[in-house]
């Protein structure tokens, strides 16, 4: 039996070190054209892209995404779509003025300030996306994904740090939406880490809990990322947190203090 795939690897380092409560995912974009496996599922009922991510992360389903299963912004952003630059500033306009504006208590001009921004891959340039449990993916990812709480998410983030060069930050986009798909585009753009803060939608619509948080992985940094779980973990730096322990003298006042003295006298 040969080496197993780095993708393989990692996904096995992330269990162990960091410990999710989900599986961490394997994300592959497949370009217009290219083979799209059969044995992956595809959703019945069209959704958000999130919330397959979410079924697929919390139930072990290989799921394919095309433009027939989802339907949310973020097929557009992540290329699933073909459109013009027209089409898209009359969607941003749209959405701005009549969703983000008045739910959201953003004014439509920043909203639309805001969207220009966004990362976005290049439109109709992907046939399907992608996405199972990296331990038992079949394909090399183009992106690894995984959620937890706030002190798993630290953990992992703290893991790549080190293989980032002179500028070990990761700058996080935080926003009133599109928090998942942008944190994918821009990482398979960039090739660059990103953390996923979930907005409401996320959790009102598809399933991702309150205390969550994402990180998003390009396959750059698998071998590092692997490396550095390792390297931290041997350091101290672990999932649960290890608590420090100091012998600390807690004086006490009366009446709490002569009680004591009189049935343990002085320990």
């Amino acid at each position: 039996m040969g080496e197993k795939p780095s993708w393989v690897r990692l996904g096995e380092a992330i269990t162990a070190h960091a410990r999710p409560a989900t599986y961490p995912l394997a994300i592959k974009f497949v370009e217009k054209g290219g083979v799209v496996p059969e044995k992956a599922r595809e959703p019945l009922a069209r959704m958000p892209i999130c919330r397959a991510m979410n079924i697929s992360r919390r139930f072990g389903w290989f799921l394919r995404l095309t433009k027939r299963s989802v339907f949310c912004p973020g097929m557009l952003l992540l290329g699933l779509v073909d459109y013009d630059e027209e089409a898209w500033k009359n969607f941003t306009q749209e959405l701005s003025k009549e969703f983000v504006a008045p739910f959201m208590g953003i004014s439509a001009e920043a909203s639309i300030r805001t969207m220009e921004k966004l990362a976005k891959l290049l439109p109709g340039s992907v046939e399907a996306m992608l996405v199972q449990p990296v331990e038992r993916a079949a394909f090399e990812p183009d992106l690894v994904v995984i959620y937890g709480n706030p002190a798993q998410v630290n953990k992992l983030v703290t893991s790549v740090l080190w293989a980032l060069g002179d500028e070990a930050v990761i700058r996080p986009w935080v926003s009133f939406g599109f928090d998942a798909c942008y944190s994918l585009a821009e990482a398979h753009r960039s090739g660059k880490p990103q953390v996923i803060f979930p907005g409401w939608g996320a959790r009102y619509r598809s399933f991702v809990a309150d205390d969550e948080l994402g990180f998003v992985v390009p396959k750059g940094f698998f071998e590092s990322f692997r490396e550095g779980l390792e390297k931290t973990t041997k350091i101290g730096l672990r999932y649960p947190t290890l608590f420090r322990y100091e012998a600390v003298e807690i004086p006490l006042e009366e009446p709490e203090a002569a009680p004591l003295r009189k049935v343990l006298g002085e320990i």
